[in-house]
C-alpha cells in the first residue's frame, strides 16, 4: 500500500464539513502551486509528513533571501506566506490526526496546565517575556506527548528525549529546560516546578556526546591556528610567539561552529572514529558532499546559520 501523499491530505481537508478544515486543505494546495511553479518540485506527491513538507515550506524568516525571494515571486505579503504556510501544515495534521492529539494534549488539566496558566499571567503583566511563554507552552507539549509530568521532570529525562523527538524540536527542549530554571526566580511558582533545577540540558548532552578525544585535540588545534595572525616579519619562533594575535572571542566562536557545522554534516553519512584526521575530514568528497548539501538547504529556504551550529564535545579556548 502506498504511503498517503500531500494530495490525499488536501482531498481530505476539502471533504471536511467544517469550513475551517477546508480552508486548510484550499491554503495546502496554494502552497503546493508556488512550490510547483518557483521550486520546481511537485509537493503534492510527496508523503504526508510535516517534516517533508517543512523541507520546501519553511516557518517564514525574515532572514531567508531565499524565502523572501519566493514570497515576492508568488506576489505574496509575508502575512499570506505566514497563514497559508501554517494552514498547510495544519492541514497535513488534521489528515494524520497530529492535531486532534495536540490538541487534546493542550486541553488537559494537568499541572504543565497550571503552570502555563499562572506563566502566561506573568506575561500579560509584563514580568515576565512572552518567549519563556512559548517556550514552556512547547516543551509542555512534548514532555505530555511522551507522557512526562512536570513534578517529577528532571534533566535526565529531558536528555533521554534527544533521538525521539525531531532534530528541529530539540531546542525547544533546550529552551523550555532553560525557561523553567528562571522561573525560578518567582518564589510563588518554585512549589510547581521540578524538584531539581534542570541545569544546561545542551551542555550535558554534549559531554554525554564526546567527539573521540584524539580528534578533539586535532581539531582545536586548527581552530587555534585558523584564528591566529603572525606578522609576516617574524622570522624566529620565539618572534611568532611573543607577536603572535589571536582573533576575538566572537570570531573564534564563529571558526568553531562552522568547523562544528562541518563535522556535523560529515558524521550524518559516517561514523567519525578517532582513526580519522582532519586532513581525511577534509576529503575532495567531504568537502564536495557537504557543500551540495548545504546550497540545497539554503535554496530550500532553510536556515543554515554558523552561530547557531552545534559541535558536541568540546570547546575552544
Amino acid at each position: 500500500m502506498n504511503a498517503p501523499t500531500i494530495q490525499d491530505a488536501i482531498n481530505f481537508c476539502r471533504a471536511d464539513e467544517h469550513t475551517t478544515n477546508k480552508q486548510y486543505g484550499d491554503n495546502l494546495d496554494r502552497m503546493c502551486d508556488v512550490v510547483a511553479l518557483h521550486r520546481k518540485h511537485d509537493l503534492r506527491k510527496d508523503a504526508a509528513d510535516v517534516e517533508v513538507y517543512r523541507q520546501w515550506v519553511p516557518k517564514f524568516d525574515k532572514r531567508s533571501a531565499p524565502l523572501l525571494e519566493l514570497i515576492s515571486k508568488a506576489d505574496w505579503r509575508p502575512g499570506t506566506y505566514k497563514q497559508y504556510a501554517e494552514d498547510g501544515r495544519r492541514a497535513i495534521e488534521h489528515f494524520t490526526g497530529a492535531l486532534r492529539e495536540r490538541q487534546e494534549r493542550k486541553a488537559r488539566r494537568d499541572d504543565w496546565y497550571y503552570l502555563v496558566q499562572d506563566l502566561e499571567s506573568l506575561v500579560a503583566t509584563r514580568l515576565a517575556p512572552s518567549g519563556r511563554f512559548k517556550s514552556v507552552r512547547k516543551l509542555a507539549d512534548i514532555c505530555r506527548s511522551h507522557r512526562l509530568d512536570l513534578a517529577g521532570l528532571t534533566g535526565e529525562a529531558l536528555i533521554d528525549l534527544h533521538g525521539c523527538v525531531p532534530a528541529k524540536h530539540w531546542s525547544h527542549v533546550v529552551k523550555g529546560a532553560e525557561a523553567l530554571d528562571w522561573l525560578r526566580s518567582f518564589d510563588t511558582l518554585v512549589p510547581q516546578l521540578p524538584e531539581r533545577p534542570l541545569d544546561n540540558v545542551s551542555m550535558e548532552l554534549r559531554e554525554k556526546r564526546p567527539v573521540p578525544e584524539g580528534l578533539s585535540g586535532d581539531i582545536a588545534e586548527w581552530v587555534r591556528v585558523a584564528t591566529t595572525n603572525i606578522p609576516s616579519s617574524a622570522e624566529t619562533e620565539d618572534a611568532k610567539a611573543v607577536l603572535a594575535e589571536r582573533h576575538s572571542d566572537g570570531a573564534i566562536g564563529v571558526f568553531t561552529a562552522a568547523m562544528g557545522a562541518f563535522i556535523s554534516s560529515v558524521a550524518g553519512r559516517h561514523d567519525i572514529t578517532c582513526l580519522n584526521t582532519i586532513d581525511g575530514l577534509f576529503s575532495d568528497e567531504n568537502i564536495e558532499t557537504v557543500l551540495v548539501e548545504w546550497i540545497a538547504a539554503h535554496r530550500k529556504g532553510g536556515n543554515l546559520h554558523s552561530r547557531r551550529a552545534r559541535f558536541t564535545g568540546m570547546r575552544i579556548v
